[in-house]
């Protein structure tokens, strides 16, 4: 490309950038009487609690001894493949689903978002399902695994 060449395409790009700017200060809202007559928030307006309703998940999926069809959703076991000799768990994929390994997608997600409920995972019942969480990243890469 020649010097003149690169001039111009700064030239063309700078006014292309400046259209923009002008054009972006000169729009605005039109405003809809129908529209504005509409409240800004639907009444009656119930939040739904997450933080509880992440706590009861936690409390149906990490409970190992829970009796009923298709229960309990989630397993410990001690053949872990990324760390040997360290325990693990597994979460179904899909209620109904068999039980096994896991998938680190399930599990790891599983721990984090119980622990932003402020459940803390790293001693619940005894088990530090935060360690345990680990086998869903492979030991070679630091990826997860599934």
């Amino acid at each position: 490309m020649t010097l003149g060449r690169i001039q111009r395409n700064r030239i063309a790009v700078s006014l292309l950038a400046i259209g923009l700017i002008v054009v972006e200060l000169s729009a605005q809202q039109i405003s809809i009487g129908r529209i504005e007559a509409m409240p800004n928030a639907p009444l009656p307006y119930l939040m739904r609690d997450w933080k509880q309703v992440a706590r009861g998940y936690d409390s149906l999926v990490f409970n190992t001894a829970l009796p009923g069809q298709y229960l309990p959703l989630s397993k410990t076991y001690s053949a872990s493949v990324n760390y040997p000799g360290q325990t693990s768990f597994g979460l179904q994929s899909y209620v109904g689903g068999p039980l096994g390994n896991g998938e680190g997608i399930n599990c790891i997600p599983a721990v984090v978002g119980a622990s932003l409920a402020g459940i803390d995972k790293s001693n619940q019942n005894g088990t530090d399902w935060v360690l345990i969480a680990a086998n869903g990243s492979t030991r070679q890469t630091g990826r997860t695994s599934t």
